[in-house]
């Protein structure tokens, strides 16, 4: 089996940027945000070449947004929905969150590093070149949804799950080598590394009806 293709990582340059705030389909361009949004309710928000700083966002929602040419910075919340959001070209840097919703969006070229996110939800969302990096990560919920070039490197996975998910070029190698699986149909097309496959090995004789002696 070839080895997977690399995701492509976005090229985030930002300058001349002026202090901006997010409110109810705002459509920001150049804008630097920073402080306390925590509960705020901003749906459709369109932020272009713009930067979330030290801000708190404790039980916001921002769903079904879009940012392009983006980078979150260190960005906090207890849970944060931005369900259905489409990211492109973006930087995720140093954020900590709880509950992160990211359901049925759209991830193109996104580079998360850094991060502590206690239960990631992707479901069924189409996911394109994303590179999770020097991340601890407690639930990655993948289910049902379509991933190509998506590559973890450095991080602690705790529990991945996968079921219904397609999956081309991904590498869960770099995720630790003691994560649970739930959906173990959802490995095809995944590479995993030799001390992940012995791990999981218990596990997918059961899930093909088989017993491991003991």
């Amino acid at each position: 089996m070839a080895s997977p293709r690399a995701p492509i990582l976005p090229h985030v340059e930002l300058q001349g940027l002026v202090p901006g705030r997010l409110t109810v389909g705002a459509e920001l361009d150049g804008v630097s945000v920073t402080g306390d949004v925590s509960g705020l309710l901003a749906p459709d928000v369109r932020a272009l070449e713009c930067e979330l700083v030290d801000v708190v966002a404790d039980d916001a929602r921002l769903r079904g947004g879009s940012w392009a040419d983006a980078r979150w910075v260190r960005v906090r919340a207890t849970s944060l929905d931005a369900a259905r959001t489409v990211l492109r070209d973006v930087v995720w840097d140093g954020c900590r969150i709880g509950a992160l919703t990211l359901a049925g969006g759209t991830v193109t070229r996104v580079h998360v590093r850094g991060c502590k996110l206690d239960y990631v939800n992707l479901r069924q969302a189409s996911v394109t070149d994303l590179t999770v990096e020097d991340c601890t990560i407690g639930e990655l919920d993948l289910g049902e949804a379509r991933l190509t070039r998506v590559r973890l490197v450095g991080c602690r996975v705790e529990s991945l799950r996968l079921s219904g998910s397609r999956s081309e070029h991904v590498d869960v190698s770099g995720a630790g080598s003691t994560f649970r699986v739930e959906g173990l149909d959802g490995l095809r097309g995944v590479t995993c590394s030799y001390e992940q496959a012995l791990h999981l090995a218990p596990a997918l004789v059961a899930d093909l009806g088989g017993h491991v002696a003991t």
